[in-house]
């Protein structure tokens, strides 16, 4: 009788047991996609702000990180194959194409002696009021990095509730000379609703752009020669505040944007 009940019990213990690890492993595999997603967004965002903030340059394509001196004499030892592997895997759990790219660009700004630095408050406090920001509905910045306290480089995320649009895009503040008035300049045959009730367009005209007067300026001809230089590039919203200079891509950031708008600076 005893011998028979110890063999029920350990039956019944077994069945206990079965059970619950289908039960564990049901609930594993009815995990959320979206959970998932996070997750990869934010693996994403940390290894991005491990490029940053890392003092040397990250070469995206081998992993190698490298000293300043080493990637203007184009020499420098490559990871060990483990190293590549990793990397590789790296790469393409937690980045996605634009991803990449904007780290590209990140390191090029360091090979050309840009920082990673934060907007100051009156930094953030000017770009509140500029017409290429406000003409969203919220916008916040990743990345920024600054060349001798005078170009600035940044990543604004910005946010149209009703048009549930958001995106990661690129902009470009520069100091000029001799410039007055406040202009925003975007291609033509685009709606900004927004902005068409506060400006008068057209005080300016500049080819394959709309260019609307917020504050008309004493001297324009300098003014017109800035804004000149954007008429033959495509994909540009342009914003001159006095002798603050504003340049903004509608799509992520990525070094083919950034090259042509550097060369017309």
């Amino acid at each position: 009788m005893d011998i028979v009940f110890i063999i029920v019990f350990i039956l019944t213990l077994l069945i206990i047991i079965s059970n619950f690890s289908s039960g564990a492993k049901a609930v594993r595999e009815r995990t959320p996609k979206g959970i998932k997603e996070k997750k990869q967004k934010e693996l994403i965002k940390e290894k991005q702000k491990a490029w940053i903030e890392d003092d040397l340059i990250y070469d995206p394509k081998t992993g190698a990180k490298i000293t300043l001196e080493q990637a203007q004499s184009g020499v420098w030892d490559l990871p060990s194959e483990e190293e590549k592997a990793k990397h590789k895997e790296e790469q393409k759990a937690s980045l996605n194409e634009a991803g990449i790219e904007a780290g590209y660009l990140f390191e090029l700004l360091k090979t050309k002696g840009y920082k990673a630095k934060k907007l100051n408050d009156e930094q953030i406090d000017f770009l509140e009021q500029s017409a290429l920001l406000t003409q969203y509905d919220n916008w916040g910045y990743t990345d920024c990095y600054i060349l001798n306290d005078e170009t600035v480089v940044f990543s604004p995320y910005v946010k149209l509730e009703r048009l549930h649009y958001e995106e990661s895009q690129l902009m470009v503040w520069v100091k000029v000379n001799n410039a007055s008035g406040h202009y925003f300049m975007e291609p033509k045959n685009t709606s900004n609703k927004l902005l068409g009730s506060l400006v008068n367009k057209e005080d300016i005209k500049i080819k394959n752009y709309s260019v609307h007067t917020i504050k008309k300026g004493f001297d324009i001809t300098n003014t017109k020669k800035i804004l000149q230089k954007f008429s033959n590039e495509k994909g540009l919203q342009v914003e001159l505040n006095n002798n603050n200079l504003l340049i903004k891509t509608l799509v992520q950031p990525n070094r083919k944007d950034f090259e042509r708008i550097e060369k017309l600076l």
